[in-house]
């Protein structure tokens, strides 16, 4: 994830090329000038109310606070090899990840058929809940191979796990300077990003997406 001042750069850009000034942003905001001016001057993050507001002007939340407009953040299924897993080979599928790897082999399987790296590798089949976050990319009726033992890094893609046993997916973005908040970014411009401390949330990595 970019620096404040990195931020800060994208959104004086944002502002000053899609609005008169800085002030009518405020005000499209729903913010004083004064509120606004710390994300301006690179005192803070925007929290997660204000990148959701941000997203509904039309910003690119994940350029703003990443530098990149990446939508392809994942392997594809016939490029497996990438990743150091067979092609062809198929893997188990459920519906929520186990809270530890120990759990896996209770959990009953579903339309796939498991040969390769079992307590390492997973499908988790998406439905319309896990995927809003990711809408356009990954969908109802996907699969996304995840990636049980890597740890995830910053603008990878997610399964973010919360302590409530709620699952969604989102990209990662890492502060740099604070190694105990993550920004969890959506590709949906309806659904802000959310802010949350890593103590508090699992994440696992995902490899690869199989459309349905």
């Amino acid at each position: 994830m970019l620096t404040k001042d990195e931020v800060a750069i994208n959104l004086r850009k944002f502002a000053n090329d899609n609005f008169k000034s800085l002030a009518e942003l405020g005000r499209r905001l729903e913010m004083r000038p004064q509120n606004l001016q710390i994300y301006f001057e690179g005192r803070s993050y925007p929290g997660g109310q204000v990148l959701g507001r941000l997203s509904e002007l039309g910003c690119d939340i994940d350029w703003l606070m990443t530098g990149e407009v990446r939508r392809e953040k994942y392997i594809p299924m016939d490029e497996l090899q990438r990743v150091g897993l067979e092609q062809g080979k198929m893997y188990k599928a459920v519906d929520n990840i186990p809270a530890t790897i120990k759990e896996l082999g209770e959990v009953p399987a579903g339309d796939e058929s498991l040969y390769y790296n079992e307590k390492r590798y997973l499908f988790l089949n998406i439905d319309d809940e896990i995927s809003k976050p990711m809408d356009s990319l990954i969908n109802k009726g996907d699969k996304v191979l995840v990636d049980l033992e890597a740890d995830a890094q910053d603008k990878d893609i997610v399964v973010v796990k919360y302590g409530s046993g709620k699952q969604e997916i989102r990209i990662l973005g890492i502060d740099n300077k604070n190694n105990g908040m993550v920004v969890l970014i959506s590709n949906n411009p309806s659904i802000a990003p959310k802010c949350a401390k890593r103590k508090d949330i699992t994440m696992y990595r995902v490899v690869a997406i199989k459309k349905r």
